[in-house]
C-alpha cells in the first residue's frame, strides 16, 4: 500500500466511529480493497519494454532503492545502485566461500519481469556458473529462484557478463548469491589479482498485452519500442563443460546481444571469427516477456554475412530455427528447410532465414549455430544479426473466382498474403543463381512476375540429395469447397516427355501442416495441361499446368519430385494455382471483428462489408471456443436490411460479478428487517469478505495470462430467421 493510501485510511477514524456514515465508510473500504490489490504503480508505461538501470535517480527510480550485502561479503557494496555503470561492488576474500548482495525497491515489479545483475566477465565459465544463485522476493516471501544452468542472459554487455531471470510473481528485492569460488580458475580467466564485480542491477518491466501487428502482409520487427522483448545468448556446449579457453572464446564472439531487440533496423549483434574448435551449438533468443505470437505465422531473423553464409549450402545445414512456447519446443526447421528472401528495402546481402509456424502460438524464436558454421567462423567473417521479423498474412478483401495465381500482388487473390513453406532436404537440387541464397531463389514462386521461375535441375551433382521440394502456402485462407483444382504451372526441358514418364512428380495438399491429398501417376489422379485450357494465362506459351482435383480443405499446395530423371535436365516451376470459385454470396460479409478486455468491461466492434435481408445480430461468447452463451442483440443498421457499403458495430457488456451482486447486499442493510445489530453486522462481515474475493478475482482475471481464455462471435440472423457467424476472437484482456 503506497503512502497515499495509509494516509487516507488514518484520516478515516472519524467516519469509522459514525454508524450514521456506515455506507459511506463501505464504499470508502470497498474503493481502498479494490485499488490496493491490482495497483502496480512502480513503473510508468514510458518506461515499459525497454531495459532500465535499477540506480538512485536514475529513469522512474527516485530514493527509494537501498542495497544490502552479508557479512564479509561485497566492498562498496553501494557502488551497485550509484548510477555509474562502471563502478563496482568487489567480492572481499571473506566472501570467496559464499557470499550475496541485493537490491530493494520501496515499491514492487509486477510478475514477468526480467532481473539481471551485471557482473565482470568471467562468472559465466563453467567452473564458476554452477555456484551463482538467483533469487527474487516480495517482502519476506521468496518468488522465484534460478540457479545455473537455468539462469537467462549468458550474454555479453560490453565486456561484462549479464545474470538474470524472468520472475514468476511481483516482487521488490533480488539477491545475487555466490556460493565458493574457485579462486584459481577466476585468475586463469581474468588475470592476476581478479575478483568478482557486481556493477548494477537492470529490469525489463513487460506492458500488458499481446502481439498484435497493425496491418497484415506486413513484416514487424519484434524490438522494445512496441513488445516486452528481451534477448538472450548461450551455449549448452559451454555448460557441459567443453574446454575453458574455448568457452571465452565463444562467449567473447557474440557482441552487442541487446541491439536485436533495438527499434533501429540498422542495429546488430556480430558473432565474430572464432580461431577455435568447438564442439556443440550456440544459439541466440529474442522473447517475448508478455503475449504471444499467433500460429500460422512466418518468423526468422533478418541475418548478413560478407562470405556468403546462406548461399554455401553446407554452411546452411549447420542452422536450425526454433519456436518456443514458454520453454517448451513448438516448432524447429534446419538447413534447406529454412526459409531465407531478401528482405525488403535493404541492400542484398541481408536475408530472413526462418520459417512457417504451423504448430501453435510461440513467444520466444531462436537461430540456433551447429557446430559446422561454429568451426567455419575462421574463414567465414563476421555474421551479424539484424533481429526477428514476423509477418501475418492477409485473407482476401473480397470473394475469390475463377482461378487464383498464389503469387503476391496478383490481381486474382484479392491482396491475399502467400508465403513459402519447404520441408524437404531434396531442396538441395533447387539451382541457385550466381551468389543468391536458397530463399532468394525460393522466393521467385510466390512474386508476380511471369517470367521469374524455380529451377528444379538433376545437374548439380550426386553428392546432392535426388529430390526436391516447393511449396506455397496462404496462412490466412483456406480454400474449402470440394472439386477444386491445385497445381503449379510449370515448364520442361524435354516437352515431349508425358505425364507416364514423370513418375517422381506428386501434388500434395495441406492444412495447418497436415497432409489432406495427394497425387501422382500411381495413383491417377496427377493431370497435365496446357494453360488455355484451364484459363490461367500471363506465362510463357510453351508452359503447362500439372495439377489434381481435391475434396478436402487446403490451404497450402505442395510439389515433390523424387525422381529428378522423369523431368529431363531440368524443371522450371513458375507458381502454384487453385481454382476457387467461391458459392453463393452469404446474407452478410462480415470485415473485421475485435474484443477486448479493459477495466471488467468487454468492448467488441464489428464491420459488415455487405448485407443482404439482414435483421439483428447477436453478439455470443463462450469460454472453450465450442459452448456458446448470448450475451446481447443489436439491430442492423442497413436500410431495410440491404447495404452495399461498410458499416460498423459497438457493443459493450460490464462484468461486474461478484462487485456488482455487493451493491445488493448494500440495498439490503438499510431495510427494516436488517437493522438489528447482530444480523446488520453478520452481514456486513459477508459482504466485506464478498468484495475482498471479489476485487481478488478481479485483479487475476484482468492482468493474470493464465486465467481462462474468453472468445467471441456474431451470430447474424436474416429476416427468414437463417441464422450465420462471424469468426471466432479471442478476447484480448488489457
Amino acid at each position: 500500500m503506497n503512502k497515499h493510501l495509509r494516509l487516507n485510511l488514518s484520516s478515516s477514524n472519524t467516519v469509522y466511529q459514525s454508524r450514521r456514515r456506515l455506507p459511506a465508510l463501505i464504499s470508502f473500504i470497498v474503493a481502498v480493497l479494490c485499488i490496493t490489490s491490482i495497483a502496480f504503480a512502480a513503473i510508468p508505461d514510458e518506461y515499459k519494454n525497454q531495459y532500465l538501470h535499477v540506480a538512485s535517480n536514475t529513469g522512474p527510480f527516485g530514493n527509494d532503492l537501498s542495497v544490502r550485502t552479508s557479512l564479509l561479503g561485497f566492498n562498496d557494496a553501494s557502488h551497485v545502485i550509484n548510477g555509474n555503470p562502471n563502478s563496482a561492488a568487489t567480492l572481499g576474500l571473506g566472501g570467496l566461500l559464499g557470499a550475496w548482495i541485493e537490491v530493494e525497491y520501496d515499491d514492487v515489479f509486477p510478475a514477468g519481469t526480467e532481473v539481471s545483475f551485471i557482473t565482470s566477465a568471467g562468472l559465466l565459465n563453467v567452473s564458476l556458473f554452477g555456484g551463482l544463485e538467483l533469487t527474487t522476493y516480495n517482502g519476506n516471501t521468496q518468488v522465484s529462484q534460478k540457479s545455473g544452468r537455468s539462469l537467462l542472459g549468458i550474454s555479453l554487455l560490453g565486456g561484462k557478463d549479464k545474470i538474470g531471470l524472468v520472475s514468476e510473481g511481483a516482487f521488490n528485492r533480488v539477491r545475487l548469491t555466490v556460493n565458493g569460488v574457485n579462486l584459481s580458475v577466476l585468475t586463469s580467466i581474468l588475470g592476476a589479482g581478479a575478483t568478482v564485480s557486481v556493477y548494477y542491477a537492470e529490469v525489463m518491466v513487460p506492458k500488458a498485452g499481446v502481439f498484435n501487428p497493425n496491418e497484415c502482409n506486413a513484416e514487424v520487427r519484434i524490438n522494445q519500442t512496441d513488445f516486452p522483448a528481451v534477448a538472450n545468448y548461450t551455449s549448452p556446449a559451454l555448460l557441459d563443460g567443453i574446454a575453458n579457453a574455448d568457452a571465452v572464446n565463444l562467449i567473447n564472439s557474440m557482441s552487442n546481444v541487446a541491439n536485436v531487440v533495438s527499434s533501429d533496423v540498422d542495429d546488430y549483434a556480430s558473432l565474430s571469427p572464432l580461431n577455435v574448435t568447438v564442439l556443440g551449438d550456440t544459439y541466440l533468443s529474442v522473447k517475448l516477456l508478455a503475449g504471444t505470437i499467433p500460429n500460422n505465422t512466418y518468423a526468422g531473423f533478418e541475418i548478413s554475412n560478407t562470405i556468403g553464409l546462406l548461399s554455401n549450402l553446407n554452411l546452411l545445414g549447420g542452422i536450425t530455427i526454433q519456436a518456443y512456447n514458454n520453454g517448451t519446443l513448438v516448432q524447429e526447421e534446419g538447413s534447406f528447410n529454412l526459409l531465407s528472401g531478401t528482405v525488403i528495402g535493404a541492400e542484398t546481402e541481408r536475408h530472413t532465414v526462418g520459417m512457417l509456424v504451423t504448430n501453435g502460438e510461440y513467444n520466444e524464436l531462436r537461430l540456433k549455430f551447429g557446430n559446422a558454421v561454429l568451426s567455419a567462423l575462421a574463414t567465414l567473417g563476421e555474421t551479424r544479426i539484424y533481429g526477428v521479423v514476423v509477418k501475418q498474412f492477409c485473407p482476401p478483401s473480397g470473394s475469390l473466382n475463377g482461378t487464383v495465381i498464389l503469387a503476391n500482388g496478383h490481381p486474382s487473390t484479392n491482396g491475399m498474403g502467400i508465403t513459402v513453406n519447404s520441408r524437404n532436404a531434396g531442396l538441395a537440387n533447387i539451382a541457385l543463381v550466381g551468389n543468391e541464397s536458397i530463399g532468394a531463389t525460393m522466393g521467385k514462386l510466390i512474386d508476380n512476375l511471369f517470367d521469374n521461375f524455380v529451377k528444379i535441375s538433376s545437374l548439380l551433382g550426386a553428392q546432392l540429395a535426388n529430390g526436391a521440394t516447393l511449396s506455397a502456402a496462404t496462412p490466412g485462407y483456406t480454400f474449402n469447397q470440394p472439386a477444386k483444382l491445385a497445381g503449379f504451372i510449370i515448364k520442361r526441358s524435354n516437352p515431349l516427355l508425358d505425364l507416364v514418364l514423370m513418375k517422381g512428380v506428386k501434388i500434395k495438399t495441406y492444412n495447418n501442416g497436415q497432409l489432406q491429398e495427394e497425387a501422382s501417376v500411381d495413383n491417377n489422379l496427377l493431370k497435365l495441361n496446357v494453360l488455355n485450357l484451364i484459363n490461367i494465362g500471363d506465362f510463357p506459351p510453351d508452359a503447362e499446368a500439372v495439377y489434381m482435383t481435391t475434396s478436402l480443405p487446403f490451404n497450402e499446395i505442395r510439389m515433390e519430385v523424387d525422381d529428378l530423371a522423369g523431368v529431363g535436365d531440368e524443371l522450371q516451376v513458375f507458381a502454384a494455382f487453385a481454382n476457387a470459385d467461391e458459392p453463393p454470396a452469404l446474407p452478410v460479409t462480415f470485415g473485421d471483428v475485435h474484443a477486448t478486455l479493459e477495466n471488467n468491461n468487454l468492448f467488441i466492434k464489428w464491420a459488415t462489408l455487405k448485407e443482404t435481408n439482414n435483421a439483428e445480430f447477436i453478439v455470443e461468447a463462450s469460454t472453450d471456443g465450442k459452448n456458446w452463451t448470448q450475451i446481447g442483440k443489436l439491430n442492423t443498421k442497413a436500410n431495410g436490411g440491404n447495404s452495399d457499403i461498410t458499416l460498423e458495430y459497438t457493443f459493450t457488456k460490464g462484468l461486474g460479478g461478484l462487485v456488482l451482486g455487493g451493491f445488493g447486499i448494500m440495498a439490503l442493510l438499510s431495510m427494516p428487517f436488517f437493522r438489528n445489530r447482530f444480523i446488520r453486522g453478520g452481514l456486513l462481515v459477508a459482504f466485506l469478505i464478498l468484495v475482498g474475493v471479489s476485487c481478488s478475482k478481479n485483479k487475476d482475471y484482468i492482468s493474470n495470462p493464465d486465467v481462462s481464455d474468453l472468445y467471441i462471435r456474431i451470430a447474424q440472423v436474416d429476416k427468414n430467421g437463417d441464422v450465420t457467424y462471424s469468426k471466432v476472437v479471442k478476447v484480448i484482456k488489457k
